[in-house]
C-alpha cells in the first residue's frame, strides 16, 4: 500500500492488483486512498499492457506471464524500493522536501540468507550513536516508500545523513538504478528455493547491485557454513539478545529506583524547612510566653507592697481594702501559674521538635531506612516482614534500623519482636498538635 499510496499522492493514475480474492485483502484494501483502482481475483494482462510503468510487490514472481510480457513490450517494471530511490534523486524531491544540508542522504544496502534484520538495526543504532541523522527502511518492517509517503503527506522537511535498508532477494530482482553508498553480503545459503531454479540464481538474484559483483566470485569459492555451526552461531547471537534485554530492564529498575530516592530526598527536605517553619512559630510564642512571665512578675511585686502595707492596717476599711488586694493577688498568683504552665508545655513542644528534625536529618543519609519509618509514621504501626517485603531488603536489616529508630526515640519495637510502633511521646505530641 505504500506505493500505491506514494503514487497516488504524486498525482499518478492508480491501479492496484492482486490474485487473491477481495474478502482477504479488505484490511489492505481499506488503507489504500480513495483515487486508487482496485482490481482483485487475478492481474489482467489488459491492464498491464496499458501502464506507463509496474511497480510489483517483492512477494510477486517476476515470471509471470502478466510481467513477462509488459517487460517484452518495453514496459518498465520497479520495486518499491527502487521507486522510492527514484523519487529521493529527483528534483522534485531535493527542491521540497529535503533540507538543504541533506539533499542527498548516503544509503546503507545490507542484505544475505541471515542476519539482516539484526545487522541493520545494528549499523542505524551505531550511526544514530555517533550523532548522525538516520532512517531504518526496507524489509525490515516498514518500506521506504511507505516513509516518503508519510513525509510528503505531512509537507515535511527531512534532514537525514544516511537511510540504512534492509533488501530481500526479492527486492533485489526488480532494481534498476538503486546504488548505495555502502552495501554487505553478510552471507548465501540455500533459501528461497522454490522461487529460483538454483543456487546460482539465488545469488545472481543477492548480487544485483554493482557493488556487490566483485564479491560473487568469493561467495561462491568460500566453503558452505555448517548448517550446525549456523544453528550455534543464532543460538549465541539470541542469548547476546536476552541479556542485553536483562540488562536494559535492570537498568530501567535502577533508574526508577534512583528517581524514587530523589523524590524521597526531595520530601524530607521540604519535611525539614517545614518544621524549621514550625520551631520559629514556637520560639516566638516562647519569647511572647516569656514577655508575659516578666509581666506577671512585675505584678507580684506590686502584690508584695501591697501585702506590706496590708500589715499596717487597722481599720475596717483597712480590712476590707485587704480582701480586695488578697483577691487581686489570688487571680494574679492563677494567671502566674496558668502562664508558667503554657510556658513549660510550648517549651517540651519546642524541644521535642528539635529533637524530631534530629532524627530525620540522621535517616536522609540512608533511604531504604527512612522510606521504613516514613512507613511506620504512615501507619502508626508495621510489621518487619511487611517493610522487608515492601523495600525488597531482609528482615534483619530492618531489625537493624528499628535499633537506630530507638536511638533517635522515634520509633521501637514491641514485645512480640515483630510489629514497630512510633514512639509514644511522638504520638502524644501529634495529637496533641491535632
Amino acid at each position: 500500500t505504500g506505493a500505491a499510496n506514494l503514487l497516488s499522492l504524486l498525482e499518478a493514475d492508480v491501479t492496484v492488483t492482486d490474485s487473491k480474492p477481495e474478502k482477504e485483502l479488505k484490511p489492505f484494501i481499506k488503507d489504500l486512498h480513495e483515487s486508487i483502482k482496485v482490481v482483485t481475483g487475478g492481474n489482467p494482462e489488459e491492464i498491464f499492457n496499458e501502464a506507463e510503468m509496474i511497480v510489483v510487490s517483492p512477494g510477486v514472481s517476476m515470471k509471470i506471464s502478466p510481467l513477462v510480457h509488459a517487460k517484452a513490450s518495453g514496459i518498465p517494471i520497479v520495486g518499491e524500493l527502487e521507486l522510492a530511490y527514484r523519487i529521493m534523486r529527483s528534483d522534485f524531491w531535493k527542491g521540497g522536501f529535503a533540507a538543504s544540508e541533506h539533499t542527498t542522504p548516503e544509503f546503507i544496502g545490507i542484505t544475505g540468507t541471515n542476519g539482516k534484520s539484526t545487522t541493520a538495526t545494528l549499523v542505524d543504532m551505531m550511526l544514530k550513536g555517533s550523532g548522525l541523522k538516520t532512517m531504518l527502511a526496507g524489509n525490515i518492517g516498514n518500506a521506504l516508500s511507505g516513509e516518503l509517503e508519510r513525509i510528503i503527506e505531512e509537507k515535511e522537511k527531512v534532514k537525514i545523513n544516511c537511510i540504512v535498508t534492509e533488501i530481500s532477494s526479492f527486492q533485489l530482482e526488480s532494481i534498476e538504478s538503486f546504488r548505495p553508498n555502502i552495501a554487505a553480503v553478510l552471507n548465501i545459503t540455500p533459501d528461497h528455493l522454490d522461487r529460483y531454479e538454483s543456487m546460482d540464481d539465488y545469488i545472481e538474484a543477492k548480487a544485483k547491485e554493482d557493488l556487490l559483483e566483485e564479491t560473487i566470485a568469493k561467495i561462491k569459492a568460500t566453503p558452505q557454513v555448517d548448517a550446525d555451526v549456523l544453528v550455534d552461531l543464532r543460538q549465541q547471537v539470541k542469548s547476546i539478545e536476552t541479556e542485553r534485554d536483562l540488562l536494559t530492564k535492570r537498568l530501567e529498575e535502577e533508574e526508577g529506583r534512583a528517581n524514587i530516592s530523589i523524590k524521597t530526598a526531595a520530601d524530607l527536605k521540604e519535611s525539614v524547612a517545614k518544621k524549621d517553619i514550625e520551631i520559629g512559630d514556637l520560639k516566638a510564642q516562647t519569647t511572647g510566653l516569656q514577655s508575659q512571665i516578666d509581666t506577671t512578675r512585675e505584678q507580684l511585686l506590686e502584690v508584695d507592697d501591697l501585702r506590706a502595707r496590708l500589715r499596717s492596717y487597722e481599720s475596717g476599711d483597712k480590712m476590707r481594702e485587704f480582701e480586695r488586694l488578697k483577691s487581686e493577688h489570688e487571680r494574679q498568683n492563677a494567671t502566674l501559674e496558668r502562664l508558667q504552665t503554657d510556658h513549660n508545655k510550648t517549651l517540651a513542644r519546642l524541644r521535642y521538635t528539635e529533637f524530631r528534625l534530629d532524627g530525620y536529618l540522621g535517616l536522609m543519609e540512608a533511604t531504604d531506612k527512612t522510606k521504613g519509618f516514613l512507613m511506620v509514621e504512615e501507619n502508626t504501626e508495621m510489621s518487619v516482614k511487611a517493610i522487608a517485603n515492601a523495600l525488597g531488603v531482609s528482615q534483619p536489616i530492618v531489625r537493624k534500623w528499628v535499633e537506630d529508630y530507638q536511638k533517635l526515640g522515634i520509633a521501637k519495637i514491641e514485645d512480640d519482636g515483630q510489629t514497630i510502633v512510633l514512639d509514644k511521646m511522638l504520638v502524644v505530641l501529634e495529637e496533641e498538635e491535632e
